[in-house]
This record gives C-alpha cells, sequence and structure tokens, in this order.
C-alpha cells in the first residue's frame, strides 16, 4: 500500500468537499421540487412558466448529477494514485486547478490546445462550432 502524502490528502479533501456540497445542492433541489406542486390554478402563461423552470431545474439537476459521477471517477482514480496529473503530458495539475475543478484530468495547457483542436472556423458565419457539429452538418447537409 502507498504512503498517504499531504498532497494526496489533500486532494481526497478536495473531492469530498465537492462531492458533499454537490449531494447536499441535490437532495436540497429534490425536497423544493417536490413541495413546488402546482395548485392547478393558473393560466396558459403560468403553465408555460411553470414547464419551463421545470425545464431549466431539471437540466440543473443533470448537470449536478453529473459532476458527481465526475468527482467519484476522479476519487477513484485518486484511491488507485491516478489523480492529480494531466493524462496527456503527465504533469502535476496545480492544486489551484484542482480545486476549481475537482475532476480534471488535464493541466491548462493540455486542456487549451485540446480545445483549440476541436474547435473549427465556421467560414459562412463567422462563428466557431466543435468538429462534432461540423461532422453532423457535413452528413446531414440542408
Amino acid at each position: 500500500m502507498f504512503e498517504i502524502t499531504s498532497r494526496h490528502a489533500r486532494l481526497r479533501d478536495i473531492l469530498a468537499a465537492r462531492r458533499l456540497e454537490l449531494l447536499q445542492d441535490l437532495r436540497r433541489r429534490v425536497r423544493s421540487g417536490r413541495s413546488d406542486q402546482p395548485t392547478g390554478v393558473g393560466d396558459e402563461v403560468d403553465g408555460s412558466d411553470a414547464a419551463r423552470g421545470d425545464e431549466v431545474e431539471l437540466a440543473m439537476l443533470q448537470t449536478e448529477d453529473d459532476t458527481l459521477r465526475r468527482i467519484d471517477d476522479a476519487m477513484v482514480r485518486l484511491e488507485s494514485n491516478a489523480y492529480g496529473t494531466c493524462f496527456t503530458c503527465g504533469i502535476e495539475i496545480p492544486e489551484a486547478r484542482i480545486r476549481a475543478l475537482p475532476f480534471v484530468v488535464r493541466c491548462r495547457m493540455c486542456e487549451e490546445k485540446r480545445e483549440q483542436g476541436r474547435v473549427v472556423r465556421n467560414h459562412g458565419t463567422g462563428s466557431d462550432r466543435s468538429s462534432g457539429q461540423l461532422k453532423f452538418l457535413e452528413e446531414n447537409p440542408q
């Protein structure tokens, strides 16, 4: 068994704190959603606003759930001593970056290079599109 370093302990604490924060927020949102049941009184605009609010809330819940899964994956990598180093170049990821993005897998420079490689200039509108979106558009012309 490997010796737990102070960095390892700090990284574990960062992940555990973020995980707890997300779980508490998810529980609060679920409880709040259950207590915000419609009364049945209102017009179409009220119903539309409520539906839009429900869609936003669901999207936020899904994002938090995804983040929770990513943190759980990071905790597994931490326990196998594979957390906190860049997947691409292998350097140690600074703790400041890990605090900002606890599930991070690349250093800032490698992530920027990866993102630049995925972004393709759309000459027609001057806007950027990911390569996946561009490929979809090329395969499905309108």
